[in-house]
């Protein structure tokens, strides 16, 4: 990736998705600062987090999602994602995807909502996506031209750790019913 953002003078984004030990996503979720989403039904084993921001959109007024969808097929253009052997055709329950929210009225949020955009996005540096008992972590990272793909690698990395090392959820109790650590 780093020598093809290199050889056309673009930013690209590479996103690497792996299998990773169940993390409890909360504890992701909470520990984590900046930009983070949560969405969970923890009695079916479902789940994502998504953590820091590799790339964001943000659009305003009535034509606020024509103009949101032009900048993600921009965004998914630049996109370069590949996945670990062992992902399979799973790595699609993880694969890049944008989390965020918008608002019903096309004028500037206002109340608590004030200083959000009308419309925002975020491609996170980590998602984790748990469902049928599989766990799969996807780090998306910026590539400019001339960047250092040993680097990329670490940074890749230092981001797949960041589940890595969130708690793990309790087992079930006997009696069926959800156990979680505490955060």
């Amino acid at each position: 990736v780093c020598a093809e953002a290199s050889a056309r003078g673009e930013n690209l984004v590479a996103s690497w998705t792996e299998r990773v030990a169940a993390p409890h996503l909360l504890a992701l979720f909470g520990a984590a600062p900046g930009a983070r989403f949560l969405l969970e039904h923890p009695a079916r084993g479902v789940g994502l987090a998504a953590v820091g921001t590799c790339a964001t959109i943000s659009s305003e007024g009535e034509d606020r999602f024509a103009r949101a969808a032009e900048q993600s097929e921009s965004l998914f253009a630049q996109v370069r994602a590949a996945a670990a052997e062992d992902v399979g055709a799973a790595a699609l329950a993880s694969a890049p995807k944008l989390v965020g929210g918008f608002a019903f009225a096309d004028a500037p949020p206002g109340g608590v909502w004030r200083g959000w955009p009308a419309l925002s996005f975020v491609l996170p540096e980590l998602a984790v996506a748990i469902a049928d008992g599989t766990a799969l972590a996807t780090a998306s990272v910026a590539v400019v031209p001339g960047a250092d793909a040993t680097e990329l690698e670490r940074r890749v990395c230092a981001i797949l750790a960041t589940a890595a090392r969130a708690p793990r959820p309790a087992p079930a109790s006997a009696s069926g019913a959800l156990g979680f650590s505490a955060l």
